[in-house]
């Protein structure tokens, strides 16, 4: 049989996949490869960029169990087989999974017709070689190696789970500069959600962004998402005596948007035998929107209706600057403008009558991926919190060593109204807080229980001090301050305006290990600031700017002198009691 040249069209491959190929079925029985409904979608966007004289390139966000795995394998096999000294190679996430996708492929060769098979020189070690002339390979093999393929020149590739790989950045860097950027070769990312933050993520919102700015450009990789309700098979028909009761919220909007009742039995039924009565385990495997499958899968740690809810109330920030001006209100000004570094973000400028903690988390250098050299390293982060409100209202973000950043957290207390000040007290924040310290700053937080008891009994107990005892129920209270509830939903829920803290809470998870931190090359610089400024708001007294005037520091005994007011003192008469003086 003569080998198809690179000009042949595409449809001519697809052909002869129909005619030869079998697979097994769900059943499971032997049975003719007919592309489904989501590989035909599949090849026609291939066809297209083939046609605009563009190289294939793919990224594929899936519910699962759509056959877009066998769709590329059964495509990636036929040009293999048809065209000489055609190299092809698939990566899977582990070992089953590659074993499962060579397995694939071999049965592919093994029931093609005995006149058309080609000579092999092995089908094993997960590769099928031909013999010369034909010469061409097909191999599969599993992730993790960074080496993978490096000097090899491949026509074909397939990105299995990518958001499952060991290491995917280097990987996926070392498998496409094998890649010639040629109109005829081909490269398929495909995955079902694993979390925010990860390599898969990254690739699939810049896709997205690309096609957004020029929705038109079939250049480079082109996102392509399917959701469940695209699945013919997943619908059913409840029997005549089934009751559907009140539609829940999102079955009401579901059914808004299309979705047929047969489908929503469908899903009601997953849920309760699949799932035991998890929506956010069916939104993982079965999403309706990217937004969705991201969200719900990747075991974040932050509950993903408080993810959602804040992220519909982000904001668009003042940039501004903090300066020492003794004609201002407690001797800082505040200035705006678009200023490239060192700059607070602010939604909200003090405001007379109302009472703020500063928690600040103060940056240890600390790589965002132990395992990549070139990730991003830790930075300091202090937000500035409206207590009575329940609102974050201002952040800083940056690099500054700790004794600068020690001036900047000094200018903010300043200026909003003496407010409580709690630095991290670990690491580098120690001398972040001698300098407070030693510019007699009086409003500093103090550990008042002995969660550090084996340290010496005469260390300072200055700044907020995350132990292992305490970093759990430091996270836990936060997320029960944000948490809706059945009367009042969000409303007067702690909240915020940061996309920052958003991307921060989307991409901190559950480790391996169970603790609760951020994914390898993401942050949680804010998140702890925020967390510490809510800790200290729950531990404080309510302070009236009279009593803050009032009040005088003494460093030895560390007695406070004054009086202390209630938030009703503050904020008036309609400030909720459950708010007051914890």
């Amino acid at each position: 049989m003569t080998a198809i040249t690179a000009n042949t069209q595409e449809t001519d491959e697809l052909g002869w996949m129909s005619s030869r190929l079998k697979i097994v079925d769900k059943t499971p029985r032997l049975i003719p490869f007919v592309p489904n409904p989501h590989q035909e979608r599949l090849y026609a966007l291939m066809n297209l960029q083939r046609r605009a004289g563009f190289p294939v390139r793919i990224i594929i966000l899936k519910a699962r169990q759509l056959g877009i795995s066998t769709g590329v394998e059964a495509y990636m096999f036929a040009r293999a087989h048809l065209r000489d000294h055609h190299f092809a190679f698939v990566c899977a996430h582990n070992d089953d999974a590659s074993t499962n996708l060579f397995r694939m492929n071999r049965r592919f060769y093994e029931h093609l017709p005995e006149g058309e098979k080609r000579k092999t020189l092995h089908s094993s070690r997960k590769e099928i070689e031909w013999a010369e002339p034909h010469g061409s390979r097909i191999s599969v093999q599993t992730a993790g190696n960074e080496h993978l393929q490096r000097g090899s020149t491949l026509m074909d590739v397939h990105c299995s789970e990518v958001a499952m790989w060991p290491n995917p950045e280097n990987t996926m860097t070392a498998l496409l500069q094998c890649v010639p950027n040629s109109p005829d070769t081909t490269v398929i990312i495909e995955c079902t959600a694993n979390g925010i933050g990860n390599e898969f993520y990254r690739r699939w919102v810049a896709a997205v962004e690309a096609k957004r700015q020029n929705p038109t450009d079939l250049s480079g990789f082109y996102p392509l998402f399917i959701p469940w309700v695209e699945e013919t098979s997943y619908a059913g028909d409840p029997p005549p005596d089934y009751h559907w009761g009140l539609l829940t919220g999102e079955e009401s909007a579901l059914e808004t948007l299309g979705v047929t009742r047969r489908q929503l039995y469908w899903r009601r039924g997953k849920i309760k035998d699949d799932f035991n009565g998890s929506v956010e385990r069916f939104h993982q495997e079965h999403p309706f929107t990217p937004d969705e499958a991201f969200l719900a899968s990747g075991r974040p740690a932050i509950p993903h209706p408080i993810i959602r809810h804040h992220r519909s109330c982000i904001t668009k920030p003042l940039r501004a600057r903090l300066f020492w001006d003794d004609d201002e209100p407690n001797g800082v000004g505040i200035e705006y403008g678009e200023f490239p570094l060192h700059y607070w973000q602010v939604w909200q400028s003090a405001e007379t009558r109302h009472d703020y903690c500063i928690g600040a988390d103060v940056a240890e250098g600390k790589l965002s991926d132990p395992n990549n050299a070139q990730s991003e390293p830790d930075r300091s982060s202090a937000i500035v919190l409206d207590r009575g409100r329940k609102l974050y209202t201002a952040l800083f973000l940056d690099r500054l060593p700790p004794d600068a950043l020690a001036e900047e957290l000094l200018k903010a207390a300043y200026f909003w109204n003496m407010a409580w000040l709690g630095p991290e007290a670990n690491g580098p924040g120690l001398l972040t807080l001698r300098v407070i310290r030693e510019e007699n700053y009086a409003n500093i937080y103090r550990r008042e229980r002995e969660d550090d008891a084996l340290e010496l009994a005469e260390v300072d107990k200055l700044g907020w001090l995350t132990t292992m005892k305490n970093r759990d129920p430091l996270i836990d209270s936060w997320i029960a301050a944000c948490r809706s509830d059945q009367v009042n939903g969000f409303s007067g829920k702690l909240l915020h305006h940061s996309a920052d803290m958003v991307a921060e809470e989307e991409t901190f998870v559950y480790n391996e290990r169970g603790k609760r931190e951020h994914r390898p090359g993401g942050h949680d610089d804010i998140l702890f600031a925020a967390f510490i400024a809510w800790e200290m708001n729950l531990a404080l007294p309510r302070l009236s700017p009279m009593a803050q005037r009032r009040r005088t520091f003494d460093a030895t005994e560390m007695s406070w002198e004054g009086s202390v007011d209630t938030a009703a003192d503050i904020l008036g008469p309609d400030t909720n009691k459950a708010e007051s003086t914890v």
